[in-house]
Order: structure tokens, then sequence, then C-alpha cells
């Protein structure tokens, strides 16, 4: 219950104890959800420049990264939608997503995360929504992508008190 009132809180996210999975950290939730979902030799799509390990993470469920760089424009970063799109209609099945986004430090807003998730389920693809640093953002505000998401269908958030409480 803690984690339900902290969510409500602090980004005004209402999720209950039923919604929450406990897992050791983030990459072992990714990996073994993913596990359930992919088979060896299928695409999983990553928005380069983006944390390393997702790039484990993929080997290690003898997956391929499909990347669809993010766009820069003078620093400031977006999603390539028309390329997302063509990835996730050439057979990707999930997209890690960064959010908000390490290195860049873009926080998605809810209009990006609708679009996405939009895009997502018209492909039948499950965006993992890696949220580890959402309490490190300080110019605008952290949207949770689940909460974005008109249905909770094809969205799975993973999120840890490890970054922000140092646990």
């Amino acid at each position: 219950e803690s984690l339900t009132n902290f969510a409500a809180d602090r980004w005004n996210w209402k999720i209950t104890p039923e919604d929450i999975k406990i897992c050791p950290d983030v990459g072992v939730g990714v990996i073994e959800v993913c596990r359930q979902i992919v088979k060896p030799g299928d695409q999983i799509m990553i928005n380069t420049p983006v944390y390393y390990n997702f790039f484990n993470w993929i080997k290690e469920l003898n997956c391929k990264p499909y990347d669809v760089p993010l766009i820069e424009n003078q620093l400031t970063y977006s999603l390539d939608f028309e390329k997302i799109a063509e990835g996730y209609a050439s057979g990707v099945k999930v997209h890690i997503l960064c959010n908000p986004h390490n290195p860049v430090g873009r926080a998605w807003t809810v209009q990006e995360l609708d679009t996405l998730i939009r895009i997502a389920q018209e492909h039948n693809v499950i965006i993992f929504s890696d949220e580890i640093h959402s309490d490190f953002v300080f110019d605008t505000k952290f949207n949770p992508a689940i909460k974005a998401a008109k249905s909770k269908q094809n969205v799975i958030t993973f999120s840890s008190g490890g970054k922000v409480f140092n646990i």
C-alpha cells in the first residue's frame, strides 16, 4: 500500500496493490516478463542513445535489437513516430521505453505517450516502460506511461526505489 499512496501523492496515479508485482530489480523484471512474450530471434525496439543494459537484456533473451534513434534538435530529443510505426509493422513484439529517458533526461509528455501507445496497440506491441528515473525530473512533469494510456492493455511499467532512495 505504500507504493499506491506514493504514486497517488507524487504523480496522481491511482493503482491498487493488485496492480503491483514484485521482482528483484528492473532488469530482471523486464527479462522475465519478456520471456513470456518473445521468442529467440524476435525483435525488441529501443531508442538510442539509451541505457546500455537494454542491449544486455535483449541479448540475454536471444532477441534482436530494433533501434529507432531519438531525433535530436539542438539537444532536444523526440521520438520518431513514423519509424516506430514502421518497426512495429515489421514484427517488433516489445518496445522497451526509457521514461524519463536515460541518458538524455527527456520526460515524455502525455500526448507523446498517448501517440506511442496508440501506435503500439494498432500493431499489438507491448510497451515496457522503464520508469526507474521518474523522480529525477526537475524542470518538467513526469508522466507514467500506463497513466497516459487510454487502455492499460499494451503497457507494463517497471520501477524501483533503488535510484531515488538509494536502496
